[in-house]
Formats: structure tokens, C-alpha cells, sequence
């Protein structure tokens, strides 16, 4: 990672704690619930929270064909989801229209709402999230694009991998995150799962999904906790110490981020991290009261204070598919040692959380801008 990415991670982070919020940057739908609205199919009664009728707004969603050469997407289900900030959300139901066009002119806009459209289209569920609406910003437009599927396997790579160790009751936790780069102009459906079972004592089978990425763990990784890009556990599964993602692989740019926990009771901690595919660049970002006795793969970077954490950078370039990086830490109990006789837990701010997903934001927006210029030079 160069010195202009790590400022980048830094000053973009800088906005969010002069007291920015993450919600403008970062924001997440809820889950949503039936209620009746123009173009709507509901027979549920509007809810108590709900806007009132005062005032309202308009919102137009095209479909739009992302493979080059495919049919118009026309004359298909549309779902909108209005999440609300203090009332309960709002589900539309509608139908695109021969142009692949759908118009909705009674969105309730007394309190300010962000619309999530969602189409399945090929057996594929594509999501976008649109700007919030409000009576300053009352009508606005939203593209989805949607994709053929191919069950061709694309060469995708990870043009970011971001790894994080934080301090944890248990031992030490790995927070990582996953940008994904699928070259091809169709949805990836995966590749046949041939295992018989998930031998993850809490999670279903899953032997009948296909597969689009699995990325080994770590030895006695634990407590693994899903985030961005993954769909829960209907659609990951644990095999023989490999997490497993079944969801389809959609083209550009797609970020995935999970976590878990390595036990440190013998005061020592060995990572070793296996690229699952070809990586342009990956960071193991350290704090540094964690003592590195070696490291094999990691190029030791830059020192620098992020959110009162004193944090070392590792780094490696053009990984191959199959490479392995490791990094052994050794001094843990002392450390815990120390902080349990001034009964102060040890562990990393909890912004550096947001640092690593602030730092993906903007190497995700120039590895797509760097994309699209090469896939325009192509062409």
C-alpha cells in the first residue's frame, strides 16, 4: 500500500470523527414490512408510524442490462423498501413497465426515507440503494442494473485484502475485508459444491449450492461472524476449515467482510493467511503493543497513530492464488498481564473498526475507476 492510500484511509476517516456521520456514508436498509402505497399490491393497513399523506414525492426506476447484448429487461416484479429513520419501513410492490421503467408518485416524504429497489432477474437479486428523499430532495431517479448468468468460471481476483487484529476477551480478533473484482460481463453462478456436508455442527447443509468463493481460516479460528456481502448462513457454509460463499458473483466490484477469534491463552498467535485467489495488494493492520517475533510474505510498512492506537502496517503485493503470509506474534500474556492489574481491557478503539471499512471505500472507488478506464481502453 502506498503512502497516498494511507492517507487517503486516514483523512477520509478524519471527516468521520471531526462529526460526520457514518449512517450519510455508510447506510443500511432494514428489514421491510407490507403497507399500501400507489402502484402498491397490499392489503395491509398503514402503519401507526407511517408519514402522513401531506406530502409526498416521485421516484422513477429503470431496469437497466448490464451484459452486452441481452434482452430488455421489461415487464417484471419490482420491490421497493422506504426505510425511515424514526417510523416503521415500507414495502411497495410494482411492476416494470415495457420500456423497463417504473413510476411511483405517492412516496410519503414528511419524514426523511431512503427507497431500496430490489429485482430478481435470471434467478439473481440485484439491490440499490437510492439517495434520501425528503421535501428539500423530492423526486428522484434509480438505475438497476441486472446481468445475464453464466456458469463459466470468471478470473476474478481481490484487488484489496484488508486484515485487522484487535484485542478480544477470548484472544485476539481478525476483522477482514474482501474486495472482489469479477472481469466478466455476467453473473457468476458458481461452481458445483461436491461435499456431502457442513461439518459446522451449527449451520444446514449445504451441499446442493454451488460455490463462488471459499477462503481458508486460519488454525482454531472460532465465534466467525459474517458481515457485508455475505447472506447469513443460508448461503455460507463451513467445510473442513474453509469458509464457503454460495451467493452468485455478480460483475465489478463486490466487498465482503467477516471476523473471528484466535485463542491466545498460551500467549502466542500464529496467522497464516492463503490468497483464494490473485491479490493486487493486502494490509494486516497491527496495533503495536502486539510484538511480531516473525513474519514470512508481510513486508513490515509504515507506523502511524489512527484513532489514539499506535498501528503497524504490513504489506504484500501481487500475491498468486495460493500464496501464503504469515505472522507469529508472541508476548501476549504479558500484555494481557498488564492490563488486567490496572483493570484496563486491552483492545484496539472501536473507530479502527470503521478505519478499515473507510480505507476499502476509497480503494474500491479507484480500483473501479481504474477498471472502467481499462475495460474503455479495450474497448
Amino acid at each position: 500500500m502506498n503512502g497516498r492510500q494511507l492517507a487517503l484511509i486516514t483523512g477520509f476517516f478524519g471527516a468521520l470523527l471531526a462529526g460526520g456521520s457514518l449512517a450519510s456514508i455508510l447506510p443500511q436498509a432494514t428489514s421491510a414490512i407490507n403497507a399500501p402505497s400507489n402502484n402498491a399490491s397490499s392489503n395491509d393497513a398503514p402503519s401507526d408510524n407511517a408519514p402522513s399523506e401531506s406530502t409526498r414525492g416521485s421516484l422513477v426506476i429503470r431496469a437497466i442490462q448490464g451484459t452486452p447484448g441481452g434482452p430488455a429487461i421489461k415487464n417484471i416484479g419490482v420491490e421497493i423498501s422506504l426505510v425511515f429513520k424514526k417510523a416503521a419501513p415500507q414495502t411497495i410492490h410494482a411492476q416494470l413497465d415495457e420500456h423497463g421503467i417504473v413510476y411511483l408518485n405517492d412516496i410519503p416524504i414528511d419524514a426523511d426515507v431512503r427507497p431500496v429497489i430490489q429485482i430478481d432477474y435470471a434467478g439473481v437479486t440485484y439491490q440499490e440503494a437510492g439517495e434520501i428523499m425528503s421535501r428539500a430532495n423530492r423526486e428522484q431517479s434509480i438505475e438497476v442494473k441486472c446481468y445475464e448468468v453464466t456458469s463459466d468460471i470468471p478470473l476474478w481476483t481481490m484487488p484489496v485484502r484488508q486484515v485487522m487484529l484487535s484485542h478480544a476477551p477470548q484472544g485476539i480478533k481478525v476483522t477482514e475485508i474482501l474486495v472482489i473484482k469479477n472481469p466478466s460481463e455476467r453473473t457468476w453462478l458458481g461452481t458445483p459444491n461436491h461435499s456431502n456436508h457442513s461439518n459446522h455442527s451449527n449451520h444446514s447443509d449445504h451441499s446442493d449450492q454451488p460455490v463462488t468463493m471459499s477462503v481458508r481460516l486460519p488454525q482454531g479460528a472460532e465465534q466467525i461472524k459474517l458481515g457485508t456481502g455475505f447472506h447469513e448462513w443460508c448461503c455460507t457454509s463451513i467445510e473442513s476449515g474453509t469458509l464457503i460463499n454460495h451467493l452468485p458473483m455478480m460483475p465489478d466490484i463486490t466487498e465482503m467482510n467477516f471476523s473471528y477469534i484466535i485463542n491466545t491463552t498460551d500467549g502466542t498467535f500464529d496467522l497464516n493467511i492463503i490468497a483464494p485467489a490473485d491479490i493486487e495488494q493486502m494490509v494486516v493492520m497491527v496495533p503495536d503493543d502486539m510484538h511480531a517475533h516473525s513474519t514470512d510474505g508481510l513486508t513490515l510498512g509504515k507506523t502511524e497513530l489512527i484513532a489514539d492506537t499506535t498501528v503497524r502496517y504490513y504489506t504484500v503485493s501481487d500475491a498468486s492464488k495460493g500464496d501464503t503470509a504469515r505472522l507469529e506474534l508472541s508476548g501476549l500474556s504479558r500484555i494481557r498481564a498488564v492490563a488486567d492489574s490496572a483493570n484496563t481491557p486491552v483492545t484496539i478503539n472501536p473507530k479502527m473498526l470503521f478505519i478499515v471499512a473507510c480505507g476499502v471505500i476509497v480503494l474500491l472507488a479507484g480500483s473501479v475507476m481504474v477498471y472502467q478506464i481499462k475495460r474503455k481502453a479495450k474497448a
